[in-house]
């Protein structure tokens, strides 16, 4: 037994075919058109950096590792301030404008 939309949709054909175009062709253009953003541009103000110096002592990360990056890290344009501390690894906080 034949619904009252089945038996529509056979006798009026032509309509049925336009209707399913337009939905596709609407689909199509909602698709293309319609921006997605799943992952939005963020800038980050904080930079961390983390150095492993295994078997090293404090003194030896905070000469031999910290010093010089935070040296190369001043020069950068937009660096606010740079924070760091030394233990086994090397933790420095670069914080940009």
């Amino acid at each position: 037994m034949k619904t009252f939309i089945t038996r529509s949709a056979i006798k009026n054909l032509v309509i049925t075919v336009a209707l399913y175009i337009g939905i596709i062709i609407l689909s199509v253009l909602t698709l293309v058109l319609l921006p997605v953003r799943m992952m939005p541009y963020v800038q980050s103000p904080l930079v961390a950096i983390v150095t492993m110096a295994p078997g090293s002592s404090s003194t030896e990360v905070e000469t031999d590792i910290s010093k010089p990056i935070e040296q190369r890290m001043t020069v950068l344009d937009g660096v606010r301030f740079i924070r760091s501390s030394s233990q086994q690894a090397t933790h420095l906080h670069v914080h940009t404008q």
